[in-house]
C-alpha cells in the first residue's frame, strides 16, 4: 500500500507560525491566536493528528465535514491554557481540545477559513474551492459586464466555452502531456487560477493547459507544475515515488515547449507549488 499523505506536526506548526501569533510556547503543545481572536493549537513532538481546535469543532466537522480534515476525538493536555477546562478535569488542571489529521495545506486553509481564523480573500490561489464559490466571489465584478462576456468568463471557470475550444485547438484535441485523445477525459485547466486572473487572462489560451483529469487535479492542487522548458516538476508532497500514481514518468513533459507568455504563467504557478 502507498504511504498516506498527511501533514506532519512540523508542517502544521510552520504554517501556524507564519500566519498567527504564538501565545503559549511549550514543548508539549503550542497555542496560536488569529487576528479575530480564534485559538488554534498544535501538539508537541511528533504526535499524530497534530492540529488542535476548541472541542465543539469535533462534532461540527463530523456533521459538516471538510475534505482532508479527519476528526480524531478529544485530546487532553494541561499546557493548552487558552483552551477549555471541563468540570471533571478541573482539579487535575487538564485542558481539552479536538485534534485533527490534516491531508494537505488546502484542507488546512479551508478549515481555517471555516472557523474564521483566515480570510478567504487573502490568497485565493491556495484555497481549494469550487467553480461556483469562485464565481460567487467575483459576482459583483461580473455583473458589470455585458451578458455575452459574463457568460464566456463563467464558462471558462467551468472549463467550457471559448476557453476550452481554444485549448482544444491549440493542443489538437489531445492531452498536453500524455497525448491522450479521449475528449471526455480532457480538462481545460487554467495555469494562473481563474479567480486570480483578470478577464483577459481568464480567456487566454496561453494561460491554460489541456490535461487528462488526473493531471488536471494534480496541477490544480499544485502537486505538479512545469518548468520553462516544459519539463514536469513534482511537489515534495509526492515524496517516496508517489508521483508514479499519476501515470507519468519522472521525465514527463509538455508535448511542446511553452511560449514566453506560458512561461510567465507557469512561473506564477510554480511559486505556489506545495512544499
Amino acid at each position: 500500500m502507498p504511504e498516506l499523505i498527511v501533514m506532519t506536526r512540523s508542517e502544521v506548526q510552520n504554517f501556524l507560525e507564519e500566519n498567527f501569533t504564538l501565545t503559549r510556547p511549550s514543548t508539549h503543545a503550542r497555542t496560536y491566536r488569529s487576528k479575530n481572536g480564534t485559538f488554534i493549537g498544535v501538539k508537541g513532538k511528533n504526535e499524530a493528528s497534530p492540529l488542535l481546535l476548541f472541542p465543539d469543532w469535533q462534532e461540527r466537522l463530523l456533521e459538516n465535514p471538510i475534505p482532508g480534515i479527519t476528526p480524531k476525538g478529544i485530546y487532553n493536555n494541561h499546557n493548552l491554557i487558552d483552551f477549555p477546562k471541563p468540570e471533571p478535569l478541573r482539579k487535575r488542571g487538564q485542558r481539552i481540545a479536538a485534534h485533527f489529521e490534516v491531508s494537505d495545506i488546502y484542507a488546512l486553509r479551508n478549515l481555517l477559513v471555516r472557523i474564521g481564523a483566515l480570510d478567504a480573500s487573502e490568497d485565493y490561489s491556495l484555497i481549494a474551492s469550487s467553480a461556483d464559490e469562485e464565481i460567487d466571489r467575483v459576482s459583483g465584478q461580473l455583473a458589470e459586464l455585458p451578458e455575452t462576456e459574463r457568460q464566456a468568463l463563467i464558462q471558462a471557470r467551468r472549463g467550457q466555452g471559448v476557453f476550452r475550444e481554444r485549448l482544444m485547438a491549440a493542443w489538437k484535441n489531445e492531452c498536453a502531456v500524455t497525448g491522450a485523445p479521449i475528449l471526455e477525459l480532457l480538462r481545460a485547466s487554467h495555469i494562473k487560477p481563474w479567480v486570480c486572473s483578470d478577464n483577459d487572462e481568464r480567456l487566454d489560451p496561453e494561460n491554460g493547459l489541456l490535461l487528462v483529469a488526473t493531471l488536471d487535479a494534480a496541477f490544480d492542487r499544485k502537486l505538479i507544475s512545469f518548468d520553462d522548458a516544459g519539463g514536469i516538476v513534482f511537489s515534495p508532497r509526492l515524496r517516496n515515488g508517489l508521483w508514479r500514481w499519476l501515470g507519468v514518468t519522472e521525465d514527463a513533459r509538455l508535448r511542446r515547449a511553452p511560449s514566453e507568455a506560458q512561461q510567465a504563467f507557469l512561473r506564477y504557478h510554480r511559486d505556489k507549488l506545495l512544499t
